[in-house]
C-alpha cells in the first residue's frame, strides 16, 4: 500500500466521528430503535457496537506495535449488541468515546514508520492480519455502517 492510500483511509477515520454524528443528528429514540433491515441491528446498537468494535481495534492496534505478532481474543458481537447497555443507553457515550478513540487512533497511525506498517497480529479466526489490512478493515467498518444508517433515513424519509 502506498503512503497516499494510507493516508485516505486514515482520513476516513479522522472524518468518521463527525459523519456518524451528523447521521444520527435529530433521531427520535423511535427512529433509534429501528432497525436497518429484517433481522439487523437498529441504529442505537449500530452505535455501540461500532465504539465496542473501535476500543477493540485502537487495543489491536497498541498490542500489533508493542508485541511480536500477538494473537488477540476475539468477541461476539452479537452477545455485545443484546447487552443492556447497547439496547437501552443513549448513543452520546459512544459517540464521545468514537471521538477519542479515532483522535488517538489518527494520531498515532499518522506517526508511525515505514516498518511498523508490516507488523502484524494473529486473530483465531482470519490469520495473520497486518496492520495495513487492519486499516483497510477499519476504514471499510466506518464506510459500511455509516451506509445502513444514512441508508435507513432515506428510506423512511427522516
Amino acid at each position: 500500500m502506498s503512503p497516499e492510500q494510507r493516508r485516505q483511509y486514515i482520513e476516513t477515520l479522522r472524518d468518521f466521528p463527525s459523519l456518524l454524528e451528523d447521521a444520527v443528528a435529530g433521531l427520535s429514540d423511535g427512529q433509534l430503535d429501528t432497525p436497518y433491515g429484517p433481522g439487523k441491528w437498529n441504529i442505537r446498537q449500530v452505535v455501540h457496537h461500532l465504539a465496542d468494535s473501535h476500543a477493540n481495534g485502537f487495543a489491536r492496534v497498541r498490542w500489533m506495535l508493542t508485541e511480536d505478532c500477538p494473537t488477540i481474543k476475539p468477541y461476539s458481537q452479537d452477545e455485545w449488541a443484546r447487552l443492556t447497555d447497547a439496547i437501552n443507553m443513549p448513543i452520546e457515550a459512544s459517540i464521545w468515546m468514537l471521538r477519542g478513540l479515532h483522535a488517538r487512533i489518527v494520531y498515532l497511525l499518522q506517526s508511525l514508520s515505514e516498518d511498523q506498517w508490516s507488523r502484524g497480529m494473529n486473530h483465531p479466526e482470519s490469520g495473520l492480519v497486518k496492520l495495513e489490512s487492519w486499516l483497510v478493515v477499519y476504514a471499510g467498518h466506518c464506510d459500511k455502517h455509516l451506509g445502513h444508517i444514512t441508508g435507513l433515513r432515506k428510506a423512511k424519509g427522516w
